[in-house]
């Protein structure tokens, strides 16, 4: 029970993360209905996505949005 209690507490990451695949997805759709940024294009950004989604750590921070839990 007190495992439980703690789990609800945590703000650095999901109880019970989406897959990745899905985050992916919609992360996909957001880049390409916002277009070019003054920084990246949409294939930039799509790039970094995908490399993102090839290793462990990069799908932690697609799936906590970033390491700092906000």
């Amino acid at each position: 029970m007190l495992n439980n209690i703690e789990q609800e507490r945590l703000i650095s990451h999901n109880i019970s993360p989406e897959a990745v695949e899905t985050i992916i997805q919609k992360i996909d759709k957001r880049i390409k209905s916002q277009g070019d940024n003054p920084q990246f294009t949409v294939l930039q950004q799509l790039e970094f996505l995908e490399q993102l989604g090839k290793f462990d750590f990069g799908q932690c921070l697609l799936q906590n949005q970033g390491i700092n839990g906000y």
